[in-house]
Parts: structure tokens; sequence; C-alpha cells
């Protein structure tokens, strides 16, 4: 299992999440976890999960249930943008993650990185 790399920026006031090879929900679990420590995380700043070089996941229906009901770690009010390729598996599950956490957290799902930053600027 590879930990997401996490990159923080305070001048932009971002956190981006960068998921890479096969994942699955322990990969989700360790990487929460390993978030809250980061040095310099607040949970107030935009994020960006990008799963754009996801390989393969292995994830059930019901764990991705279980992961949009989960707290969030980041504050409600801080946009949360998920990262996938369009047409992919992984866009499809974004897609699903974003149905089941409506009225918990406001979620956008984008193709790209590129259009994850021309969103974070429409939103601010």
């Amino acid at each position: 299992m590879t930990l997401p790399v996490v990159t923080i920026s305070d001048a932009e006031r971002l956190v981006v999440i960068q998921f890479s090879g096969a994942i699955d929900l322990d990969t989700f679990v360790q990487g929460r976890e390993a978030l809250q420590r980061e040095r310099g995380w607040r949970p107030e700043y935009a994020h960006v999960f990008d799963f754009s070089a996801v390989t393969d996941i292995d994830l059930s229906r019901a764990a991705i249930d279980a992961l949009a009901a989960a707290p969030p770690v980041f504050d409600r009010s801080a946009p949360q943008i998920l990262v996938a390729k369009e047409g992919s598996f992984e866009f499809g599950l974004v897609r699903t993650f974003e149905a089941l956490a409506a009225g918990r957290r406001i979620v956008h799902v984008v193709g790209s990185m590129q259009e994850a930053m021309e969103l974070l600027a429409r939103l601010r």
C-alpha cells in the first residue's frame, strides 16, 4: 500500500492529496490519519483529492458508503474537489462518492488537475 502524497500550500490555502497505484480502504483510512498529522495541515483549506494516477481501486460499495458517511476531516465549508480521468472506473467511483456524500459535504468531481484549479478559482 502506498500512502498518498500530500502537498500543503499556505499561500493558496490549499491541500492536494495525490493517490497513485493500487488503493483500497486501508489506503483511505491510513491516509486520513496521516493527513491530520501532516505539518501545516488546516481543515479550513480547500482540498483536492487527485486519483488520476490510480491504477486499481479495491473498494466495495459498503466501503464507499462508509467513506461517504464518515465525518469529514476538512471543514464542511472548504471546497472539496475529486479528480479522476473522465470515462475511467475511478471517475465512476468518485461520482458515486459524490452522490452518497450529498447533504453531508459539498463535493465537486472533475477530470483533470487543470479543471480542479479552474473550479477552485471560480469557487473562491
